[in-house]
């Protein structure tokens, strides 16, 4: 068992999976309306579009771990770190338009806290190692692809390169997450490979 792995049931590794599995449900049908109804430009780099798949969902977990009575460090945050963390993500909401970096801090902390930080320890109680990293990391793949698939339709190959790619996504960042018993190095990781990127 690696250090950071906290004890956790499997109910909450099935808390997780429907969580995972509603959330991704949620970003299809959000980035379908705002293609179809709201004649907002759809782009990755949509302020509204990025707050309600990002920022929502992660502070729909934290709220979750809150009445779970559990704590900020279930989600591999020290309560130090982790206010730095909101307060970083709190300005980058406020400064969104300014700056590339920021965008990808929003997209980054919303994800380790949800993918890394949330599903990771409960999913691996319900699932083992690799049973976690595979849900996950389907699921992450699937999320990637939903802008493509709403704006234009994909091919089943360019489908399987969306979920491979969230796959190797989770596979690093997990065992990173719990190499290093946070979400720190994951975070700074994955902003360097997004800002690199893109």
């Amino acid at each position: 068992m690696e250090r950071n792995q906290l004890k956790h049931t499997d109910r909450e590794g099935m808390i997780a999976t429907s969580f995972l599995l509603i959330y991704l449900l949620f970003a299809y049908l959000l980035v379908y309306w705002t293609k179809t109804v709201s004649g907002i430009s759809l782009t990755r780099e949509n302020f509204i579009v990025n707050i309600f798949m990002y920022v929502v969902p992660c502070f729909g977990v934290i709220s979750m771990v809150y009445f779970q009575e559990s704590t900020l460090t279930s989600l591999g945050m020290s309560k130090r770190k982790s206010l730095w963390i909101l307060g970083l993500m709190i300005l980058s909401l406020v400064f969104y338009t300014q700056d590339l970096l920021l965008k990808i801090i929003i997209i980054v902390i919303s994800e380790e806290i949800i993918f890394r930080g949330y599903a990771a320890n409960r999913l691996r109680a319900s699932f083992g190692k690799w049973g976690s990293i595979v849900i996950a990391g389907i699921i992450l793949g699937l999320l990637y692809s939903v802008v493509p698939f709403v704006t234009k339709s994909i091919t089943l190959s360019e489908l399987g390169v969306y979920i491979l790619i969230g796959l190797a996504t989770q596979l690093i960042l997990q065992k990173m997450y719990f190499r290093f018993n946070n979400i720190i190095m994951p975070m700074v990781f994955h902003t360097g490979i997004l800002f690199i990127a893109l």
